[in-house]
């Protein structure tokens, strides 16, 4: 998987990795766990963002569960390999606004929330709709 913020020179972020998806599941829950590696360094993150994997580890763990037609989700990454020390936490929260429409409410703490600033701290709140869910 490739990702890049599409700049160029001094703010030019990417990095290619190769990942597994390991899924389980039952009726109303999601456990969901991706580790990655990088791949082709070279051409990609030892060009602009070397300390990447620092920051953004090597994998994130979601769990989600869904209840009376809402969902609420925790992603976690680097964690444990960072000692807690640069970890990130997503919680996201979807309920029914009309038909298969559905409100959307995201917490976010930790590092890579945009590929620009992968290794600064932020924490930042939004609201939106979705159009999809885990479950």
């Amino acid at each position: 998987m490739h990702q890049s913020n599409g700049r160029g020179g001094t703010y030019e972020r990417s990095w290619n990795r190769a990942y597994a998806n390991f899924a389980l599941s039952g009726q109303s829950w999601l456990l969901n766990i991706r580790p990655w590696i990088l791949i082709f360094k070279s051409q990609s993150s030892d060009l602009h963002n070397r300390n990447i994997t620092h920051y953004l580890g090597h994998g994130s763990v979601v769990f989600a569960y869904k209840f009376y037609h809402q969902e609420v989700s925790l992603m976690a990454r680097n964690v444990i390999e960072s000692g807690f020390t640069r970890a990130t936490e997503e919680i996201d929260y979807s309920f029914p606004l009309h038909g298969h429409l559905m409100g959307y409410l995201q917490f976010f703490h930790g590092y890579g929330q945009s590929l620009i600033e992968y290794n600064h701290e932020t924490t930042s709140g939004g609201i939106g709709i979705a159009l999809s869910n885990w479950i």
